[in-house]
């Protein structure tokens, strides 16, 4: 996994999280709740993980696919 700030100027402003690799084992429902002096929100994704492996006509084919959802 890799981790980016998002800036504006000299502000962070958010965060991506980011996975290298995706897996069928990474599919699952994530949350992010971010909280602050006013409260706090929490938002859900849905991460579903299609895997290919190609055909077997020559190179690798292989893909990893993923799709997030947001609920």
């Amino acid at each position: 996994m890799r981790v980016e700030y998002i800036t504006s100027g000299s502000v962070t402003t958010g965060v991506r999280y980011i996975i290298l690799s995706v897996m069928e084992h990474d599919a699952g429902l994530y949350s992010c709740t971010a909280t602050n002096t006013f409260g706090s929100d929490t938002k859900h994704l849905t991460l579903k993980v299609k895997l290919d492996f190609g055909s077997g006509g020559g190179g690798s084919g292989e893909t990893n696919e993923a799709t997030i959802i947001a609920i």
